[in-house]
């Protein structure tokens, strides 16, 4: 194929117009804009003198054919008059006239090799054209050299009246086009590949005009338009190119990505650019990657498991498949599992000083948590929640001591103090609790005085103590309680009263009388 770049480069020549004077019009090949005007005038004229020549054959040649006859009648009139004089037209050395038939013969001969040749030709320019606009020219190398030189030898050949070879030659010249135009897509990759070539070296200049060419050669062919757009910037592209290959390999990676986002953003379509911001995207990745990991170390040799844990955490979002990120989480989770502990033990043994035994069992339970194997939990837990049960059943007795006064709480109560005293460093609030538990068992237990007065008439009852019988007053010593008195009378309706043994001093006697006559 012809160079198309440079500033040698040669121009396919261009057959200038040829006037060929036969029959009335002129023959022409051309290869330049005119062609068009050219051919339209190259058919016209020829389409005239074909006109002209039908009415000389059907006009004039009659007349002649009549004429000729005429002359050989008589000569042969006069051959049989005088039988000598046939052999003195032959001595005077003059050529018999050739017979008017063979004239008619040769005329159309020719017209026929004429009309060939014009149709030949018409095919040839036809061809020639729908290339010219493809540009032929410029990609059809020695083939289109050598249809030039064919088409002038024929168009000489016609000027001659030498139809036959003209319609030979413009035959092969045909053939030379149609392998032109087979070899089309051929060419169109080859100039497609010259054009990708310079893309990729950045030559602009030269990109451009192959794929002009290449458009020229096919105008729909999207993947010339876009690299010929591609063209027209690709110098800029380079430079940008350059300049972040340069920043890249002085380490300086957030210029050198700028510059190949600049590129890619003119570029799309940029190879170069994309894996420029690729290789340099990973590099920084990888850099933060580093930082992160680093200063989750660093946190994690001070004992700072909650600051390197969420390091970590924050590589792993950049490298979540990293094996390495696990393994430091996993030392992260331990020692903040480790440091969880000592707090929670801190803070356990804390509330079990101030008997916060809640509190106390809520931090073992923590502990717990995180690991159930930890013995000091296990044992701290079981001894904070036996305090707080004590604890709560204490405070159930001594917010109410008149839970006492009954038989079975007042057994349980006397049961819980007896267990609550074997406990080993109870603790100052729990010693007093049992203190005042072991006061109000011991009142509970200490009979009171109490006096009930009455009517002499009324026969008396208390529930769990005994029949009192009819008296005006009487005494009992009763424990503290809550005691059912009942008074019947004959014709008298029956009295039913609650009274309240609580020890308090003052407490005015107990009337027992029916009094309502029924």
């Amino acid at each position: 194929m012809t160079s198309l770049q440079g500033p040698e480069r040669k121009k396919i020549p261009v057959v200038a117009p040829t006037n060929l004077p036969i029959g009335g019009h002129s023959r022409t090949i051309l290869s330049d804009p005119e062609r068009e005007s050219t051919t339209r005038t190259i058919l016209i004229c020829s389409f005239l003198l074909l006109i002209a020549l039908v009415l000389g054959i059907f006009i004039f040649l009659p007349a002649a054919i009549e004429a000729r006859l005429t002359e050989e009648r008589q000569n042969q009139a006069i051959a049989q008059k005088n039988p000598g004089a046939s052999d003195q037209v032959i001595k005077s050395g003059k050529s018999p006239t050739p017979p008017v038939a063979e004239i008619g013969f040769k005329k159309e001969t020719e017209t026929k090799n004429k009309i060939k040749a014009e149709k030949i030709l018409g095919h040839l320019l036809n061809l020639q054209e729908t290339l010219h606009e493809k540009a032929v020219s410029k990609w059809g190398g020695a083939q289109y050299s050598k249809l030039l030189d064919i088409t002038k030898t024929g168009d000489n050949a016609f000027h001659e009246q030498q139809f036959s070879k003209a319609a030979t030659l413009y035959a092969q010249g045909v053939n030379i086009l149609e392998e032109l135009e087979t070899v089309l897509p051929e060419r169109l990759e080859q100039v497609i590949k010259e054009g990708d070539a310079a893309l990729t070296l950045g030559n602009g200049v030269v990109a451009q005009q192959h794929f002009t060419l290449a458009l020229t050669m096919d105008p729909s062919n999207d993947y010339a338009r876009r690299n010929l757009s591609r063209a027209a910037h690709i110098e800029q592209v380079f430079k940008l190119l350059k300049l972040a290959k340069e920043h890249e390999t002085q380490q300086r990676f957030k210029q050198s990505l700028t510059d190949y986002k600049n590129a890619a953003s003119i570029d799309p379509d940029s190879e170069l650019a994309q894996s420029g911001i690729d290789r340099v995207h990973s590099i920084i990745v990888e850099q933060n990657f580093n930082k992160i990991m680093s200063r989750g170390f660093d946190a994690l040799n001070l004992g700072n498991f909650s600051k390197a844990k969420k390091a970590f955490q924050k590589a792993r979002t950049i490298k979540p498949a990293s094996k390495e990120i696990n393994e430091a989480l996993n030392q992260a989770n331990e020692g903040l599992k480790i440091e969880n502990i000592t707090v929670n033990k801190q803070k356990a043994m804390a509330a079990e000083r101030h008997e916060n035994w809640q509190t106390a069992t809520d931090h073992y339970a923590s502990v717990l948590a995180l690991d159930p194997d930890v013995l000091f939990a296990q044992q701290g837990k079981k001894r904070s929640e036996q305090f707080l049960q004590v604890n709560q059943q204490l405070d159930y007795y001594l917010k109410k001591p008149s839970r006492l006064y009954s038989k079975d709480p007042l057994v349980h109560a006397q049961k819980l103090l007896s267990f609550a005293n074997s406990l080993e460093n109870p603790g100052n609030k729990l010693t007093k609790k049992l203190s005042a538990l072991a006061t109000q068992i011991k009142q509970a237990q200490t009979p009171i005085s109490i006096k009930l007065i009455s009517d002499n008439a009324t026969e008396v009852v208390i529930y769990k103590v005994g029949k009192l019988g009819t008296f005006s007053t009487q005494e009992l010593m009763l424990r503290r309680g809550t005691y059912t008195v009942v008074g019947t009378r004959p014709g008298y309706r029956d009295i039913r009263k609650q009274i309240i043994v609580d020890g308090n001093p003052g407490t005015p006697p107990f009337p027992v009388r029916c009094e309502e006559r029924i």
